[in-house]
């Protein structure tokens, strides 16, 4: 019994992985004139392939592609001293000859023996592993193999191209009772020029990595979470596409990778907090996507919080200093949990929650557009630096005063709506001239419409 599971064990192991894969028929075409005096051939040539290629392709893999000759056809017109004998079509077998017989040709019969040559080409983020000329004298299938580099950049796709050589001998025999002789006859390479091109989709998957990490929050019976997702060399990766389960039981949905999020309470008592990620497709490429990845931390809500944050709270109530969510105290200052601030304390305070519509637009365009590139990067830290200067004092006072909550959404709505133009913005180039663009339109109207407005009341008073 054991020997039967080591043989079949073995006979597994031998089985290659399944790669899925659908045959293409492609053709070319190609004409020739044949002068074999008193004898003109003209000879249209139809050349037809199946080509078994991958249904699609995932990066860093080698696969192989079959060409196997499929249903290729020579139609002649015969003249002889000018006058037309007629027009035939025979199916060409590579290697074998083909025979025509000419209706009132007194015998007359046209033959022909070819032997096509296809040389494959590649364009894409790929290459042929042993690029030679494919020879098809017969019907047998021709392999060859093409490697998928790891890094498809902005590719989904790569091209299959196939140059064509016809290499043929024609001419005229004459086949009587008792005689066959083949007459006069000529040799010649034919070039089709169309190349007959096949399109492969690509695939990248990254596996990705999530790890939770979970701290008392800045209330009572509250805690937070950071799920930092990585992938590759340990390169984060900007998602809000992260929930939070406890005890397995969901709880909070949209949290954004790689910050602390807002307090939440669980109840208090021992909890499993699991932070799940559910995948996602590259913004760039569609071929590019992050696989799901989960994990899960053990962690006792207290009914007080942590010695942290209680002289946190010490502090604050000392200094009659409050900090909202996505910041914390430190030297008598509120300052922002982590390199980009936690939440946007301002918009969360005006639209009354973290999963306010407004506030998830401007937190994907953050993960989205600006973190994703080096100049959007950059900014990001300089404005918090400045923003979480003053944004806790701000957002305090709107929850304190309905009416100054009202000003400030007022106020900030019609910014919150030009941000929208940074959802097109992709690559570096543009991240700069639509953000400068849009900076410039804000700076207009909240700077340049008042101003012309108080010229205009003092020109007229």
């Amino acid at each position: 019994m054991k020997l039967i599971i080591i043989i079949m064990i073995s006979v597994v192991m031998l089985i290659p992985s399944t790669v899925l894969a659908e045959t293409q028929y492609k053709s070319t075409s190609v004409s020739t004139s044949v002068n074999l005096d008193p004898v003109n051939i003209r000879a249209n040539y139809e050349l037809g392939f199946d080509i078994i290629v991958p249904t699609v392709i995932e990066a860093g893999d080698t696969v192989s592609i079959t060409i196997i000759p499929s249903s290729s056809t020579v139609t002649s017109t015969v003249k002889l001293s000018g006058s037309t004998l007629g027009t035939f079509t025979e199916y060409l077998v590579y290697g074998q000859e083909s025979i025509m017989g000419i209706p009132g040709g007194y015998g007359l019969g046209a033959f022909v023996t070819s032997t096509a040559y296809v040389l494959p080409s590649i364009s894409g983020p790929a290459h042929i592993v042993s690029n030679e000329w494919l020879s098809l004298k017969d019907t047998r299938s021709k392999t060859f193999q093409i490697s998928i580099n790891n890094d498809i950049g902005r590719h989904n796709s790569i091209t299959l191209e196939f140059e064509t050589l016809l290499d043929t001998h024609m001419g005229i025999n004459l086949d009587l009772i008792l005689f066959d002789e083949k007459l006069i006859s000529d040799s010649f390479r034919l070039e089709p020029t169309y190349q007959m091109p096949i399109k492969i989709p690509l695939k990248k998957v990254h596996p990705t990595n999530l790890v939770l990490e979970v701290k008392d929050g800045t209330c009572t019976g509250c805690i937070q979470v950071k799920p930092i997702l990585t992938y590759g060399n340990n390169q984060k990766l900007h998602s809000t596409n992260i929930a939070i389960y406890v005890d397995g039981s969901s709880s909070e949905s949209g949290l954004t990778s790689n910050q602390w999020s807002w307090n939440f309470s669980p109840s208090v008592g021992n909890h499993v907090i699991e932070a799940k990620f559910f995948g996602k497709k590259d913004s760039t490429n569609s071929a590019i996507s992050y696989s799901a990845s989960q994990d899960s931390e053990n962690f006792l809500v207290n009914k007080k919080t942590s010695s942290s944050s209680t002289s946190t709270s010490t502090s604050s109530s000392t200094n009659n200093l409050r900090c909202g969510s996505g910041t914390n105290e430190k030297n008598g200052e509120c300052v922002a949990n982590d390199l980009f601030g936690g939440g946007c304390l301002i918009a969360t305070a005006t639209y009354g929650s973290e999963m306010a519509t407004q506030v998830q637009q401007l937190r994907e365009l953050r993960d989205n557009q600006l973190l994703n590139t080096e100049s959007g990067s950059a900014f990001m830290s300089t404005f918090n630096d400045v923003y979480y200067s003053f944004s806790p004092i701000i957002a305090d006072y709107e929850r304190e005063n309905p009416y100054f909550k009202e000003a400030v959404k007022l106020a900030i709505t019609p910014m919150i709506s030009s941000l929208s133009l940074m959802e097109n913005a992709e690559t570096e180039s543009e991240v700069l001239s639509i953000g400068i663009s849009v900076i410039m339109l804000n700076l207009g109207m909240y700077l340049g419409v008042p101003a012309i407005v108080i010229v205009g009341i003092r020109k007229r008073f």
